[in-house]
């Protein structure tokens, strides 16, 4: 669909969300001191262009300089993420595309 020119390790953090006939996956890239990546599409189409954004507000204002290794999805948009080094996060996602949502900092997070 679109050559992001990113680097995405094996087992990279993807999340998939859709809202108002678009899907937004968001994800981590390798790249140094850039927060969650969001790849937005039509769900009606491939051939729409693609909108890319680094979110590093909002719901992904904690996730720079962290390495994601495992997430769970406690419920819609709600998801704790586990880190390599960082301990484990709470997001709140409400809006994919424009970092709208909450992140609460380390080990700061419920079950």
């Amino acid at each position: 669909m679109k050559d992001l020119s990113r680097q995405f390790p094996s087992n990279a953090f993807v999340y998939g969300m859709s809202s108002g006939g678009t899907t937004h996956l968001i994800t981590k890239t390798k790249t140094a001191n850039e927060a969650l990546f969001v790849v937005s599409f039509a769900d009606d189409t491939i051939t729409t262009p693609v909108n890319t954004k680094v979110i590093s507000t909002g719901y992904a204002s904690q996730m720079s300089n962290v390495n994601i290794v495992s997430a769970f999805e406690k419920s819609a948009g709600n998801l704790l993420i586990a880190t390599e080094k960082n301990g484990m996060f709470d997001i709140t996602i409400t809006d994919a595309a424009t970092g709208e949502g909450s992140s609460a900092g380390p080990e700061d997070y419920t079950l």
